[in-house]
């Protein structure tokens, strides 16, 4: 008899998008064991790294990272937990000169097999960070947090 194995990968997007002020520092200047443990965090690994003269670019094991002088996006899918790789960042970076963080998740198909949930995902960077909160779309359909 066979076992029937399913196979299924949450595809839906995580990303955030995080912008300094330039007195940080460059962050293309952090070291890539940094930038390693961020993504580990994630839950993922890095795979590869290019880099021009404007961006560093990190294939992920679940998508992508890139970093430039005053910003990062990272975008991870799957059942990595985006969040906590922010929480990483905020280990490195001063948060006072953060200027713009972007927090988006779409919803996922099987929302349970998530490290997180969206809203305690806000809950955690309204906490750390204060600011506001805007939803787009309806709950029941995609949405992004800024």
């Amino acid at each position: 008899m066979k076992e029937h194995i399913s196979l299924f990968f949450e595809g839906s997007e995580k990303k955030v998008e995080m912008i300094f002020d330039h007195s940080l520092g460059s962050l293309r200047e952090w070291p890539v064991a940094i930038w390693e443990a961020i993504v580990a965090e994630a839950n993922a690994t890095v795979l590869s790294k290019v880099s021009d003269k404007t961006c560093d670019a990190y294939l992920l094991s679940e998508s992508s990272l890139f970093v430039y002088t005053d910003r990062l996006v990272m975008i991870t899918c799957g059942e990595t937990s985006l969040i906590s790789a922010v929480e990483e960042i905020f280990q490195h970076a001063d948060l006072d000169k953060l200027r713009l963080l972007v927090f988006e998740r779409k919803n996922e198909i099987l929302p349970h097999q998530q490290r997180s949930n969206f809203e305690d995902d806000v809950a955690y960077l309204n906490a750390r960070l204060g600011g506001n909160a805007i939803r787009f779309g309806s709950p029941d359909g995609n949405y992004v947090q800024c």
